[in-house]
Order: structure tokens, then sequence, then C-alpha cells
């Protein structure tokens, strides 16, 4: 039975500076989220910064601590993977575990003891992507208690030191997401990912709509020769 008189004081933690797994925009023991509508570049630009972090190199200037990162895809297959790993020339790093449905009996999910275990188990704390939201949630969601009953799994991650990055999709009526609002207040971090172009990469704005951290407020980039840059500078 939990004493409630003997629960120990949040200032008697060690350990509680705000990491960063990107700094400014993807914070560690928290939920991020990035929406956008389908092309978008959701997924491209979540891989690009998870073979920076995963190799701890700089990200458009900020420095990485280097992370294992695991995403977990139900969007992609095989073919699809392997070609955006290539164009973004990020090949077999080892500390990025992409484990998705072409591997036989394997469905990971953000509330799987086994990856929660892992968590827990990895120093430094790891990234998580999960690819799409809507792929792994069990229910309606725009019903807010099965958007609330999933946002609990990344949310014990978190709490475990992770940084989870959630992908997710805009509604088709405009606004920053589609679904119950439930999701909007479970997160700690949301972007909207916006392409300027209808068919391919190319101007990007990813602008933020909820922040408990300070994160910054709007990045504006170029998808040119495989490559994401500052839209200012278009030289690698």
């Amino acid at each position: 039975m939990v004493n409630i008189n003997q629960l120990p004081s949040v200032f008697g933690f060690d350990d509680v500076e705000i990491e960063w797994a990107i700094p400014g925009i993807l914070p560690m023991s928290a939920i991020t989220a990035i929406t956008g509508d389908s092309g978008s570049g959701k997924t491209t630009f979540a891989m690009f910064m998870a073979g920076h972090i995963a190799s701890g190199s700089d990200f458009l200037g900020r420095p990485c601590v280097q992370r294992p990162v695991l995403v977990l895809d139900r969007e992609n297959s095989l073919p699809v993977v392997r070609e955006r790993l290539t164009r973004l020339k990020i090949y077999d790093e080892p500390n990025l575990i992409i484990a998705g449905g072409w591997l036989p009996g394997l469905a990971l999910h953000p509330g799987s003891p086994e990856v929660l275990s892992w968590t827990k188990e990895t120093w430094p704390r790891p990234v998580i992507i999960v690819d799409v939201l809507r792929a792994f949630l069990e229910g309606d969601e725009n019903d807010s208690c099965a958007m609330r009953r999933f946002m609990s799994s990344p949310r014990r991650l978190a709490d475990a030191g992770a940084c989870v990055l959630l992908l997710h999709h805009t509604g088709r009526a405009g606004g920053n997401y589609r679904g119950s609002s439930d999701f909007k207040a479970s997160v700690d971090v949301a972007y909207t990912l916006h392409n300027s172009s209808t068919n391919r990469l190319d101007r990007l704005v990813l602008r933020a709509f909820k922040q408990r951290f300070n994160v910054e407020q709007e990045l504006k980039l170029v998808y040119s020769d495989d490559w994401f840059f500052p839209a200012e500078n278009n030289g690698r």
C-alpha cells in the first residue's frame, strides 16, 4: 500500500534538468507530435532526424547526443523504407532500429512490455518514433476515451525517459490535427509540417502549436538533393 504522506518531493529526484534529443526541437522525457497532410513529408523529415540522432551528428546546426532510435512503423512497406533511407544517405546505422510489418510475428506497439523494458534498459535513453498514430490506435480517433487510452502508452515511455515522437494527420477541414482534442491535451510539444508543393517535397514549414517546453516556434526548410536545409541557406 502506498503511504501518500511519504511520497518523495519532486525536488528530491536527481538529473531532472531538461534534456534534448535535438536542442530546441525534440525534448527528452516528453511526447512530441508532428502532424501534417498526406505527402507533407512527415515520415521523411522524421527519418532525417532519426539518422542524425542515431549517428550523433549535427541536425541543421544543432548538436545531437548520440542515442538509440526505435521506429515503430505500421505505415510503410520494406521497399519504401529502404528507398527513403538510401535517399537520405542513412545506411546500416546500428543505433537505428526499425520494426515494421515485414518482420514476421512482430507487432510491437508503444504499449508493448518489450518496448517499455527496452526503454528502461537503454542508456542514453532512446528516441521512439511512432508512424503513424492512427495505425496503432484501437478505436475511433474521434473518441476521447480511445485516444486517452492510447496516449497512456507513450506517456509511460516518456516517464521512463524516452523522447516519443508521434506522427499524425491533420484534419480534412483544416486544423492542426485530426480526431479527439485529447490528442493535443496529451502531448507536450506539437508541430504541424506544411509542404508548399502537392506532389513533391519542396519548401516546408515546421510550426509549433503546443508547447510545454520552450521550443523553436517556426522552422523553415528546403528539401533539395535529398537533404533538408534551412530555408535561408540552400547550400549543404
